[in-house]
């Protein structure tokens, strides 16, 4: 699930949940409940800014082989992101996106 490869890769990289925080501005409550597979297939506007703070792409974070769970990430969730990648978008494209659609509320 997306929270055992958020632990791997945040743990490779040795980086505290704090640092997390620091970096997404999402609250640390938040963050260890997505760690635990409380939130199993979190948004894609939280998944994105989790990968920007491991300094990884998406993609990585979501097809990665680290963790033997990869496969049980919400085949929607897969299907918006290939498309978005397969249609050309930047990361940044897709932030301001989301930011428009959460209507401006991308640091909460």
């Amino acid at each position: 699930m997306f929270g055992d490869r958020f632990r791997h890769f945040r743990c490779q990289k040795r980086l505290s949940l704090e640092e997390i925080v620091g970096r997404t501005g999402i609250p640390k409550p938040i963050l260890k409940e997505i760690e635990k597979n409380a939130i199993p297939n979190p948004s894609m506007f939280i998944m994105n800014k989790i990968a920007n703070a491991l300094e990884i792409p998406l993609d990585e974070i979501l097809y990665s082989s680290s963790s033997n769970t990869y496969e049980e990430l919400d085949e929607e969730w897969l299907k918006v992101v290939r498309e978005a990648m397969e249609s050309g978008i930047s990361k940044e494209e897709f932030s301001e996106f989301l930011e428009f659609y959460n209507g401006g509320m991308i640091d909460e």
